[in-house]
């Protein structure tokens, strides 16, 4: 698994309280995206399936090409996306999506 973590400085500059976490596997390691979350240590109890008209994608997407360069096609396109928390200061997913699985965790305070 591949882990890429950014804080402020890399999302929002000095100041902000931003934080954002991306742990990115294959399915040649992991068989699909429960055991994913699994190995992620990720309570999967809470999560719900995202919508396909999830419009907060493009904000996800964002930053998968900025960190990972990943392209993020339109959650119709997704195998499975799972919905942890999407709130104005927080927002979890989880993403089976071509070969890649997925976790996305994106933090504010300010």
């Amino acid at each position: 698994m591949q882990r890429i973590y950014c804080d402020s400085f890399e999302l929002d500059g000095p100041g902000s309280e931003t934080k954002m976490e991306l742990i990115i596997s294959t399915h040649k390691q992991h068989d699909d995206l429960k055991q994913f979350l699994l190995a992620c240590q990720v309570d999967i109890s809470r999560a719900i399936v995202i919508p396909a008209y999830w419009a907060n994608h493009v904000e996800v997407g964002r930053h998968l090409k900025q960190f990972a360069n990943i392209e993020l096609p339109h959650p119709a396109q997704w195998r499975e996306g799972l919905l942890f928390q999407d709130e104005w200061n927080e927002r979890s997913i989880a993403i089976d999506v071509a070969d890649k699985l997925i976790w996305y965790q994106w933090t504010t305070s300010a």
